[in-house]
């Protein structure tokens, strides 16, 4: 009988036999895959590229919302108006009136004669002149003129030629002021008018740019992310301790979080810079929708983070990875440049209906519906589901394609004779 060495640990009866070569076993196989997305959060973050498009992004979004508002607070929103010379009460009070008509703020300012007016004119001290018999303004005013000074001129013009016909043909001014200045009669509409739906098209807009831009370009990083473990053979060191779909797992996890980091840093200084300058730029967002483009944004991003795991581990070389991409990329650019076409005409149609449910559209697709009136929330619900059971069933089809191409080397692995061998095994 061999005795047994006192130092030798025993050995649970239901521990399985370790084989050399395979995974090693955890108690929590959630562990592996939040390990992998720990460490590629902290590589994303520190790389020298995340740091600069993050500076980039943030700067652009902060000149977006402030610059608009800063050249806006420069206009002139006040208009001088000189009285030339001893008018009469009812010009002066349909000077002022014009504020009424236009919605263009009016100041008053005295001038002894018209030569004085109009040096003060040149010199851009005033706006516009007024006497008994004319306006007078530095340029003259074209009929496609639509700036507030082109308004107040026309209005002035029309007012005080009105009170000098009146006055010319011997009627009562006073009685005629009292008379213009009946409010005008209610207007009935037998049809409701059509909804612009402004705010939902200006977030759908914006959620559109923001949706394509970071699923395009976080999927990017996945697909080049796995490519460059698989050529530099470092996968293979990796795939020592875990499982495939626990690296795809942590990679599709831990940059999906690096996205969000990003995206929360945009959305979080666009929200600073617009309320420390109390700029109106951001008012035109529709809250509900944008939550819903949120939501689109996970889904989205689960979706594609698949796809792009998936091409990536296909490829042999760097210089392919770009042409792998492509085929993935396809239907985002659909979507999205169809959104565009779309929401300036405020309606929807057949086309943009299919795009919405269809899984790789729906994220860009249906927001844009949406925003134009043609989905309700039962609309929104079913795509949403839809979207649901095609991440359910491509993280199994992408992971076993993973597992199965991403040791392979030699001859390029098309989608084809992926799809086919996962049928075949299926």
């Amino acid at each position: 009988m061999t005795p047994v060495a006192p130092d030798t640990p025993p050995v649970a009866p239901d521990t399985p036999p370790i084989v050399p070569g395979a995974p090693a076993t955890v108690s929590r196989p959630s562990r592996p895959v939040l390990l992998v997305a720990g460490r590629e959060v902290r590589e994303r973050t520190r790389a020298k590229s995340f740091r600069v498009t993050t500076i980039i992004s943030v700067l652009a979004v902060a000149a977006a919302v402030v610059v608009p508002h800063a050249l806006s607070s420069n206009k002139k929103t006040v208009l001088s108006v000189g009285l030339v010379g001893q008018l009469s009460e009812p010009v002066v009070n349909a000077v002022k009136g014009t504020t009424v008509v236009t919605g263009v703020k009016v100041r008053t300012i005295t001038v002894p004669d018209l030569a004085s007016a109009e040096a003060q004119i040149r010199n851009s001290n005033l706006d516009v002149a007024v006497t008994g018999d004319a306006v007078f303004v530095k340029r003259t005013v074209s009929e496609s003129d639509t700036s507030s000074r082109a308004q107040l001129t026309r209005a002035l013009a029309s007012a005080v030629g009105l009170l000098r016909g009146l006055q010319a043909n011997g009627i009562d001014l006073p009685a005629a002021q009292r008379a213009l200045a009946s409010p005008p009669l209610p207007v009935e509409g037998l049809v409701a008018p059509t909804p612009t739906r402004q705010s939902q098209r200006t977030t759908a807009l914006l959620g559109n740019i923001l949706l394509y831009l970071f699923l395009s370009l976080y999927g990017t990083w996945i697909l080049m992310g796995v490519v460059e473990e698989k050529t530099s053979r470092v996968v293979e060191v990796l795939l020592a301790t875990l499982r495939p779909r626990q690296l795809l797992a942590g990679k599709v996890l831990g940059i999906g979080a690096v996205a969000l980091i990003q995206g929360v840093l945009i959305v979080a200084t666009a929200l600073v810079c617009a309320a420390a300058t109390g700029s109106n730029y951001l008012k035109g967002t529709n809250v509900s929708l944008l939550g819903q483009t949120f939501l689109w944004f996970l889904l989205g991003f689960a979706f594609y983070a698949m796809l792009y795991g998936a091409a990536g581990s296909m490829v042999n070389r760097q210089s392919e990875a770009q042409n792998a991409a492509f085929p993935v990329s396809v239907p985002l650019l659909v979507a999205y440049l169809f959104a565009f076409t779309v929401l300036p005409a405020n309606h929807g149609n057949m086309f943009l209906t299919v795009l919405s449910f269809f899984p790789p559209t729906a994220p860009i697709a249906m927001p844009a519906r949406v925003a134009v009136g043609g989905a309700g929330l039962i609309d929104v619900a079913i795509s949403m589901a839809l979207m649901l059971v095609a991440i359910v069933w491509l993280a199994r089809v992408a992971g076993t394609i993973y597992s199965r191409a991403i040791l392979h080397t030699g001859k390029k692995t098309t989608w084809r004779e992926a799809l086919r061998k996962q049928a075949a095994t299926a």
